[in-house]
């Protein structure tokens, strides 16, 4: 039988907004009734296949099964998606997404196009997803796949940098760990995506990290 999902959730307050962290990799926006993650990366596991590398086909599958349990938890009316929802070459995992969206077609999917989301047009138009290139600003709030790349003053919401943190453990072990990096302007969510490393060179002056696993959060 399949491991069920346990949702924990972490509320906090940005720019005046209340949001609801969860230890599976996305946030819950309330009053947009939406899902905020980045970094899905459909396709990252079957490329690496096709290139020779041996990959665990259960990943994508994990993925879905996080966002279903999301979605029964949240009910959202739409998930934004912070850049890189895919990786590569139009392959097996996209179609196996259409069909999953297929089933959740009331959930409006919007894209802020990443790094990697370069599929043509009629790609995203076939699988019914709102494109926005650059940057969707709600409520004081730009959200944006790369805060690197942003160069206005203001809040942002932002993905790419993959946040982590380091864990002391017992018999000087260190864990690492995914976490929410959210400073006083800007927000940068973990990858959705198992698949991804982690980093853990951001500047601990800027952000405070929100670490999770399975069970809980740490602050850092």
């Amino acid at each position: 039988m399949a491991k069920s999902l346990n949702i924990v959730e972490h509320t906090v307050e940005f720019v005046g907004q209340q949001l609801v962290l969860t230890n599976l990799s996305a946030l819950y926006m309330s009053e947009m009734k939406a899902l905020v993650l980045a970094d899905i990366h459909i396709g990252k596991s079957t490329h690496f296949q096709k290139h020779g590398i041996a990959i665990p086909n259960t990943i994508f599958k994990n993925d879905l099964k996080k966002l279903e349990t999301l979605i029964s938890h949240f009910n959202p009316q739409k998930i934004i998606v912070v850049g890189d929802m895919f990786h590569a070459e139009n392959n097996s995992e996209i179609q196996q997404f259409k069909d999953w969206k297929r089933q959740n077609s009331a959930i409006q999917f919007v894209l802020i196009k990443g790094n990697h989301d370069r599929y043509y047009h009629s790609i995203y138009e076939d699988l019914d997803i709102e494109i926005i290139l650059n940057e969707l600003t709600w409520e004081g709030i730009t959200f944006i796949h790369n805060l690197e790349h942003y160069k206005a003053e203001g809040c942002t919401i932002s993905g790419h940098l993959h946040p982590g943190v380091y864990l002391k453990a017992k018999a000087r072990q260190r864990i690492k760990l995914p976490c929410f990096a959210i400073g006083k302007q800007h927000l940068i969510l973990p990858a959705f995506s198992e698949f991804t490393g982690l980093n853990t060179r951001l500047d601990s002056n800027s952000f405070k990290f929100f670490a999770f696993t399975e069970t809980g959060f740490f602050e850092f």
